[in-house]
């Protein structure tokens, strides 16, 4: 695999926020914080809200917890919102919550994972 050019790498930026943005039209408040939110709960299936916060990284708390009911799609019942993920209690320590993919989260980890490969193998041509 071959280093991406400066512009190739601007290019495979884009398109990837360019694709989170049409997975959910109806979010207009995706932003950067919530796309590195859902991006690392993807990464780490099952991480404990307390270390998604180190993961993530200035987001904190509530603003988390506002971010994770967005892929859990309780910020609306009525719309067809994704259902990526669950904020389950953890069995050991009830003061914590482990984020948990859903299939609907996976099956959406699949088709990310395959557009950004065509994605890439389009760029190295």
């Amino acid at each position: 695999m071959s280093n991406l050019t400066p512009s190739e790498a601007a290019q495979f930026a884009f398109s990837v926020i360019q694709k989170l943005r049409q997975s959910f039209p109806d979010q207009k408040q995706l932003t950067l914080s919530s796309t590195a939110t859902l991006l690392a709960v993807l990464a780490n299936p099952g991480i404990k809200q307390a270390d998604l916060e180190d993961a993530v990284g200035g987001v904190k708390g509530g603003g988390l917890s506002k971010q994770l009911d967005m892929f859990s799609a309780r910020h609306d019942k009525t719309s067809e919102a994704k259902k990526l993920i669950v904020k389950e209690r953890n069995s050991i320590n009830l003061k914590h919550n482990d984020i948990i993919v859903t299939e609907e989260g996976q099956r959406f980890a699949i088709e990310f994972a395959t557009f950004l490969n065509k994605k890439l193998d389009r760029l190295q041509r």
